[in-house]
């Protein structure tokens, strides 16, 4: 897949450019197979009566599931209501004007004006790129901004301008409430995992819903089946570990890329890998500039996790990372960007590092490169693909009561 991306808004640049926010598959000669713009996903959007516009689409993750559907995340803003007399559904209003829906625009200092909060939403497409599933964040995993602010611990001790003294709040000053990063579609079950930044959160949801005879459960599709940061944690000795975000002991913090990988012979566990950009215990204690690679096995059914390692790397990467598991056995995280000639105050640095690690966290191989890199993964070969294959689980460190 490869993202066209303009302008970040459904205002001006969007009006002329109609073929920005545009995902494509193309093949190894450049020949497009398949594209999708935001016009025609706001055409189905709007068609489908879901009363909300995609401002931005594709903007972290777009996938190709085995069956041939597409899933992509998309960002749309959730409207002050308390203001619907001023501009009823702001955005939803530019899309009917620019699509003249309206015999009479609305004006648009009006639409610009409107308070809003940006969320972000999954599309699932069919092959023929029909619509067949919207989730909103902000119907599933919504909280109030105090509930925020307390238990996600978003507060960034800078300020790019420095036009102020206080503390910025991540969510407070972009009105990002969840800035949604990845996802990762397990398919030994039809689900999906999500990474929430802004939330300090990984969320798996039902995908396809279902229904549980014993219980009598029926569960809605794209309904939150857990919250990781729920989940109790033990390191390998099973010992539990307490955190304390105010002191910099925290799970994971504007993380990015969570990976589920199956472990082999026990349906129960799954082995997780996530870059820990550590962003909350940085700013907070102001002394500890390292972003982190986190491995853990999760017991699902216990709702437990076993910690192998939580590797402080040698770049804080405030933004983007990758992890994966590698078919050796190792492991493979890329800071990708840090601040290397620029310094520490630099958050938007101009390097890129990866690092393979060992079973026990130990860096073993990196490389590195003046660029920004959003993702960066190893392939078998130039034509590969990503490979999630189950992994042994043997040589993991898994607890006697997990097997009771």
């Amino acid at each position: 897949f490869l993202n066209a991306t303009g302008e970040q808004d459904m205002n001006m640049a969007l009006a002329a450019n109609p073929g920005s926010n545009m995902w494509t598959e193309i093949d190894l000669e450049g020949v497009p197979l398949w594209w999708i713009t935001i016009w025609e996903i706001n055409d189905r959007l709007y068609e489908g009566d879901h009363d909300v516009v995609a401002e931005v689409v594709g903007h972290h993750e777009a996938i190709r599931i085995p069956d041939g559907r597409t899933i992509m995340l998309a960002e749309y803003a959730e409207i002050d209501r308390s203001k619907e007399m001023e501009c009823y559904h702001g955005v939803l209003d530019w899309y009917r004007i620019l699509t003249t829906q309206y015999d009479t625009p609305l004006p648009l200092d009006r639409v610009q004006k409107v308070p809003q909060s940006n969320y972000d939403m999954v599309l699932e497409f069919a092959k023929d790129r029909s619509l067949s599933h919207v989730w909103k964040s902000s119907e599933n995993i919504y909280i109030t901004q105090e509930e925020q602010d307390e238990y996600s611990y978003n507060v960034l001790y800078f300020n790019l301008l420095m036009l102020a003294l206080e503390p910025i709040y991540y969510g407070d000053s972009t009105n990002d409430r969840t800035h949604s990063n990845a996802f990762f579609y397990d398919p030994t079950d039809d689900n999906l995992f999500i990474s929430v930044r802004s939330q300090d959160r990984v969320y798996k949801l039902n995908w396809s819903g279902y229904h549980d005879e014993a219980q009598a459960v029926d569960r809605a599709p794209g309904e939150v089946i857990y919250n990781l940061r729920d989940f109790a944690i033990f390191d390998t000795d099973y010992n539990p570990i307490t955190l304390d975000y105010d002191n910099g002991v925290s799970f994971f913090s504007h993380q990015h890329c969570v990976e589920m990988y199956a472990v082999e012979g026990r349906p129960d566990l799954k082995l997780m890998t996530l870059f820990d950009n550590n962003n909350t215990p940085v700013m907070r204690n102001g002394n500890d500039y390292h972003s982190k690679a986190l491995a853990a096995i999760v017991n699902e059914a216990r709702q437990e996790v076993v910690i192998l390692f939580h590797r402080e790397l040698p770049n804080f990467c405030f933004a983007l990372g990758t992890s994966q598991v590698l078919e050796n056995g190792n492991f493979w995280y890329t800071c990708g960007t840090h601040d290397s000639k620029l310094g520490r105050s630099a958050i938007f640095g101009s390097h890129t590092t990866g690092y393979e690690l060992s079973p026990d966290g130990d860096i073993i191989y990196s490389v590195g490169g003046y660029a920004t890199t959003y993702r960066a993964w190893r392939l078998r070969s130039l034509y590969g693909a990503v490979d999630y294959m189950p992994v042994k689980h043997k040589p993991l460190p898994i607890p006697a009561a997990w097997d009771v």
